[in-house]
């Protein structure tokens, strides 16, 4: 199965990097500036179809956490429907709990956990089964993860 990811991955990194160097610049962008939750809902509906057909029950269990800088993205969903737990914190005090000497840290500051950390418990909110959560400063969307 391994293979078969990778070669579908590498095959589809190579049709979408044809063109000038403003084009790729572009599709990376892309992919970072808005399209994250469609290019993950690709790759989970990939492993799924790839691990269904060579007889895999529950191919696929994630918890995962991207950003650009700017937005927090996370991502949990199994095949199974019984994913392993992530949390966003709702305040800076939680993440201040963890790591006192970060004071880059802006009061717009949220983390992704696989479990709740720190002193102050109620400041991690649990993340929904098969969700896909974006976090821009203190706006937090929590949608449910639409498999292609």
């Amino acid at each position: 199965m391994k293979k078969l990811l990778l070669l579908s991955a590498f095959t589809t990194f190579l049709l979408n990097s044809c063109g000038g160097a403003d084009q790729n610049a572009a599709s990376n962008i892309a992919l970072v500036e808005g399209y994250v939750k469609k290019g993950v809902s690709s790759m989970v509906s990939l492993v799924e179809r790839i691990g269904h057909k060579h007889g895999i029950e529950f191919p696929m269990q994630m918890s995962l956490g991207i950003s650009n800088g700017e937005s927090l993205y996370g991502f949990r969903y199994s095949s199974e429907g019984q994913s392993r737990s992530l949390f966003h914190s709702d305040r800076i005090e939680a993440i201040k709990d963890l790591a006192p000497k970060a004071g880059r840290f802006t009061i717009d500051t949220r983390a992704l956990v696989s479990e709740p950390v720190g002193e102050i418990k109620e400041a991690w909110i649990p993340i929904p089964e098969s969700s896909f959560i974006e976090v821009n400063k203190r706006e937090v969307i929590i949608e449910d993860l639409k498999l292609d």
